[in-house]
């Protein structure tokens, strides 16, 4: 690893500076406590850190070098600024060539900075936006599925009414006629059929016998 330039994003439930650095073709996490070492020291004061010489400055620690087996020279760390005016982020730059960062370094660091801070919070507004939108779907799908539910019980009860024996189906056949027979004889009650007596006929006239 021949150069370095970590971002350093605050982990409020460790309290860590937690950074990656690539490492030939893959990427190692470095973690270390907030207040420790220069990362930590920029992040709890908020101000720019300009280290000519980072072995000579006792807030410097080592073991992330030993462990690594990069050497660091100097560094140049700025606090990265959200919109809310806070720096959860720390953006560290290592070993300039030709002598330590000059005040045109911090100018140009913090303008790149303010970019990060935008991409950052960009990225962030995306996840929120991205995660509210899955849970919608889930809601629907959710709803969709209560509906299939509640119309697949409905047809399951109309089935059961529909499958019982209706008072008038009871019997069959012999049960239809003996509906219509009692429809005939209902009418015939209502309209009585008129008597029509034969031609020529008169009832007889009954003479009461004097006693």
């Amino acid at each position: 690893m021949r150069n370095a330039q970590p971002l350093f994003i605050y982990d409020p439930a460790k309290d860590e500076l937690w950074s990656k650095v690539a490492e030939g073709t893959e990427q190692k996490q470095i973690r270390i406590p907030a207040a420790a070492g220069i990362a930590g020291a920029a992040f709890i004061s908020g101000d720019v850190l300009n280290i000519p010489d980072a072995y000579a400055d006792p807030r410097f620690n080592p073991e992330i070098d030993r462990t690594s087996g990069f050497r660091t020279r100097n560094l140049l760390n700025v606090p990265v600024i959200d919109r809310t005016g806070e720096a959860p982020r720390r953006r560290q730059v290592l070993n300039k060539r030709g002598g330590p960062f000059t005040q045109v370094d911090i100018r140009r660091l913090k303008a790149f900075s303010a970019g990060i801070a935008v991409a950052l919070e960009n990225a962030r507004l995306f996840s929120d936006v991205l995660a509210l939108k899955n849970y919608n779907e889930n809601i629907l799908k959710s709803l969709s599925r209560r509906r299939r539910h509640a119309r697949s019980a409905m047809r399951h009860r109309q089935g059961q009414r529909g499958g019982a024996a209706h008072p008038r189906a009871v019997g069959g056949g012999a049960g239809r006629s003996l509906g219509r027979a009692c429809v005939r004889q209902s009418q015939r009650v209502d309209h009585p059929e008129p008597r029509v007596s034969s031609p020529g006929w008169e009832p007889p006239t009954i003479t009461p016998t004097p006693t």
